[in-house]
């Protein structure tokens, strides 16, 4: 369908790029009216398209990585001529993941098999809605559990009101911690998908997320998401007479001891750029993206390296099981880079050598970095486009790891990613039935009462504690 190399036919994904940007893959009660309905046609500049022609194509763009960095290439957001097209970095984002979203929404609901609201309400978090409150109505109608909902929808009802209860609806079912995991005080806001003039949250507990937001719970990886979305156990949320508090049982297992380097990437805008491009056109993008992250990557690996050397536990045996420790925790991310052809024999992902040649083109100077690729080729008998490929998805994987995290030595001596807006003196908690720590931010009013900060990962702390010394802890 769509054409598999870089070639002077830019034309399809131009043509692509502008149906998939249009405002109508935008808005949230589109999906509710794709997914239900028995034949969906899509009308576009006179043309008619049958809806399962444009969910094919999103699907092979999603699993051909060639396919997604071309959509991305030729984009055509802020230029009017193909020759232009595609030359912006920060535009790397894949905007049509929106369609993609709502294919597969649509397969679910119309094999009988609806998506649980927690999993419609995260897949759904970059539509956009006049009011706040239909970022949620919309979804009820398609959700497996929408009409368990102890409430009807009402534009009478408050933006906190209708987020709180509809939380507090999610926090009793099966997916529980998904949502609870993806929310706090800890994260800086992403977006908002809200329009001016529509109504704003003023004040909402900690444990509900502001859905007016494109994203929320930076710290949860999708590796986390999907453990949690497979699993199915009981929710372990109670509730209180005060609607703005619930109870969790948790324990206490380490806290904050420093905190640090936030890395400065934008969420969206790096992507290492695919070393199957024209020789030409992929060093220029290239020597873009290492000239535009240069000094903010060097800064944090640097000072987070140190930090580790200096508190970490592991420094007390040797700097190089520090660093050890350290590189671990930074390639931390997505599991399924561990089984992909950008990790041979050679490097392992954890290993000495990835870290080396990491670090031998991270912290070297940036306008020499050809010169390095040949070095690093001629020492390890590699050709350079291979050197390239290793480097490059090795970046990835720490920015998608790293990225609007905060760098944390904890008081055991483990390092840790924690949300951005972590603190010193957080506690780190696990919670009974959860599938990741939480960070927690005690309040004055009492010994376990706290606010949510945010989920986070702690290096060498398996997923779940064992034991039954659970206490409860109120969260506000």
């Amino acid at each position: 369908m769509l054409p598999t190399l870089f070639t002077e036919e830019a034309a399809p994904f131009v043509a692509l790029s502008r149906l998939f940007r249009h405002l109508w893959f935008q808005r949230i009660w589109v999906v509710q009216e794709v997914a239900a309905a028995e034949v969906v046609h899509v009308m576009y500049n006179g043309i008619c398209i049958e809806w399962n022609t444009l969910a094919q194509a999103v699907r092979e763009i999603h699993s051909a990585i060639n396919l997604s960095r071309q959509m991305k290439y030729y984009d055509d957001t802020k230029t009017s001529t193909i020759e232009t097209i595609g030359r912006d970095p920060s535009l790397d984002y894949s905007y049509w993941l929106n369609a993609e979203i709502m294919a597969t929404i649509r397969d679910q609901v119309q094999n009988g098999n609806p998506l649980p609201l927690a999993v419609l309400i995260l897949g759904t978090l970059g539509f956009k809605s006049k009011d706040p409150r239909d970022k949620l109505f919309a979804l009820l109608g398609i959700a497996s559990d929408g009409a368990d909902l102890p409430l009807t929808p009402s534009y009478n009802e408050s933006v906190e009101s209708v987020f709180t209860n509809v939380t507090s609806f999610v926090l009793s079912s099966e997916s529980w911690f998904m949502l609870l995991a993806s929310t706090g005080r800890g994260y800086e806001a992403a977006g908002s998908t809200r329009p001016p003039d529509s109504p704003l949250p003023k004040d909402l507990p900690s444990w509900v997320p502001d859905y007016t937001t494109n994203d929320f719970g930076g710290a949860l990886s999708r590796g986390v998401r999907d453990k949690m979305l497979r699993s199915r156990q009981a929710g372990k949320v109670a509730f209180t007479d005060n609607p703005r508090v619930i109870r969790i049982e948790a324990v206490a297992f380490d806290s904050i001891r420093l905190v640090d380097s936030k890395l400065k990437y934008p969420t969206f805008g790096f992507r290492t750029p695919d070393p199957e491009l024209p020789t030409g056109t992929f060093t220029k993008r290239m020597e873009e993206l290492l000239t535009s992250t240069a000094a903010e990557g060097q800064n944090w690996y640097l000072e987070a390296r140190q930090l580790t050397r200096s508190y970490s536990a592991s420094s007390r045996e040797s700097q190089e099981a520090a660093d050890q420790q350290f590189w671990e925790l930074c390639m931390s991310g997505n599991p399924s880079f561990e089984n992909s052809d950008s990790s041979p024999a050679l490097y392992p992902l954890l290993s000495q050598s990835a870290r080396k040649l990491f670090e031998f083109f991270k912290l070297t100077e940036r306008s020499h970095f050809w010169q390095h690729v040949g070095d690093w080729s001629m020492k390890e008998k590699l050709s350079e486009e291979e050197v390239v490929k290793l480097y490059t998805n090795l970046e990835q994987r720490f920015f998608e790891t790293t990225s609007e995290k905060a760098f944390c030595v904890t008081s055991t001596g483990s390092v840790a990613l924690a949300p951005p807006l972590a603190r010193e003196g957080d506690v780190l908690v696990h919670v009974k039935g959860d599938y990741t720590p939480l960070v927690l931010r005690r309040k004055e009013s009492g010994e376990r009462r706290a606010e949510l900060v945010g989920s986070c990962y702690v290096h060498g702390v398996q997923d779940l504690c064992p034991g039954s010394d659970w206490e409860v802890w109120s969260l506000e």
